[in-house]
């Protein structure tokens, strides 16, 4: 502002038409009346206006499911409760109590099938009068036997 005076040259002058009193008057001549709600807006044959498309948003996508309504409601915390779950005791193996409250001794746990470690092997036994052959050619048809 000091730049413009000290040219000796009205700052108006530097001011574009449409910032003046005239034009802002004349852009609000004409008065828009509000309405009342939908019931008073005036009938069309026009189509009515869609919503716009849901866009998906940028970031990160959720990796947890979405939850239904009921399943908000039953936990706040987010955690599976344990309402309706019979406890087994892991000493005595008897339902509706654990070990924290067992009075009773320790029982061994029943034995399971063992299997050997590792991977099973497998044995290719050919047709032919050579005997077994491993893996074999493409010619000889071998039996698979799993122990």
């Amino acid at each position: 502002m000091a730049a413009i005076l000290y040219i000796n040259k009205m700052p108006e002058s530097y001011v574009p038409d449409c910032f003046r009193k005239a034009m802002f008057i004349q852009a609000y001549n004409h008065f828009l009346r509000p309405l009342n709600g939908i019931k008073m807006w005036p009938k069309t044959n026009h189509i009515s206006p869609l919503p716009p498309l849901p866009r998906r948003m940028p970031g990160r996508p959720k990796l947890k499911r979405r939850r239904d309504a009921v399943e908000r409601l039953l936990t706040s915390t987010g955690k599976i409760g344990r309402h309706g779950r019979r406890m087994t005791c892991t000493k005595c193996k008897e339902a509706g109590h654990n070990s924290r409250s067992c009075k009773n001794e320790k029982t061994d746990a029943p034995l399971k099938d063992c299997r050997p470690p590792g991977r099973p092997r497998t044995n290719f036994s050919s047709q032919s009068s050579e005997g077994s052959t491993r893996g074999g050619t493409g010619s000889q048809m071998g039996v698979i036997k799993v122990m």
